[in-house]
């Protein structure tokens, strides 16, 4: 089996799946449960790496281990699993295997990765420096990667037609370009100003009815975020 091969399956089973329950996401635990797929340690996370990048799947980079990357097809997903059909690929589901099962926001990033659980840890370790400012530094990867993922959101929380994402959406684009300034200016912020500014918009995003999948990315990019701040205040977690 050739990475490009399962690359393909996967796409595949993942269209299958969705039509079975659609707009849903599935971990790859339940995928790889489900689908004969054969894969080598380390090509999940390249999967979802590739797909992200290509936009087939919602969000980019990795969450957690193998087993517990939340995966759910983009229209642009779907129409290059069609193609891929229409070329021949095909993969069966296992029938002994449970009837299908959505893995929904909950279950996909709270069960399978503990994303929530993460967040939640990283949010404890920070209140005690709450009255701290943080220095920002340019050459930060998680700072770099979570403004990226935040910002990659805003369009999703400007084109929801909720009233109350109005308000959300303004703070939040604020939140992002303050990140931004800081980072580029490289000066020092307070973390009680950065969780008024930033980190509190994203999270009522959380709670809203806003698409499974770009809640995923806005988790992600709060958890980098935090991961950041830590690390920029020399906090061990």
């Amino acid at each position: 089996m050739r990475f490009s091969e399962f690359a393909d399956e996967m796409l595949v089973a993942l269209y299958r799946e969705s039509e079975l329950t659609p707009n849903t996401t599935f971990s790859s635990a339940h995928m790889l449960d489900h689908y004969p797929l054969r894969w080598r340690e380390g090509w999940v996370y390249q999967l979802v790496d590739e797909f992200g990048s290509r936009g087939l799947i919602y969000g980019k980079g990795t969450i957690g281990d193998e087993r517990s990357q939340p995966l759910r097809l983009t229209a642009r997903g779907l129409r290059e699993a069609e193609r891929l059909m229409d070329e021949g690929v095909g993969i069966f589901r296992l029938e002994e295997a449970e009837p299908a099962k959505g893995v929904g926001y909950d279950d996909a990033v709270a069960r399978a990765s503990e994303e929530p659980t993460e967040m939640e840890s990283l949010e404890a370790q920070l209140a005690p420096a709450s009255d701290r400012d943080v220095q920002f530094d340019h050459n930060s990867r998680n700072l770099n990667e979570s403004i990226e993922k935040l910002e990659e959101s805003l369009p999703a929380i400007e084109g929801s037609n909720e009233p109350e994402m109005v308000e959300i959406a303004v703070h939040a684009r604020t939140g992002v370009e303050f990140l931004k300034r800081c980072r580029d200016r490289t000066v020092a912020a307070s973390v009680r100003l950065i969780r008024y500014l930033v980190i509190n918009p994203f999270k009522r995003a959380l709670e809203s009815s806003l698409d499974d999948g770009w809640k995923l990315v806005i988790q992600t990019g709060l958890v980098l975020l935090l991961s950041a701040l830590l690390g920029l205040l020399g906090i061990v977690f």
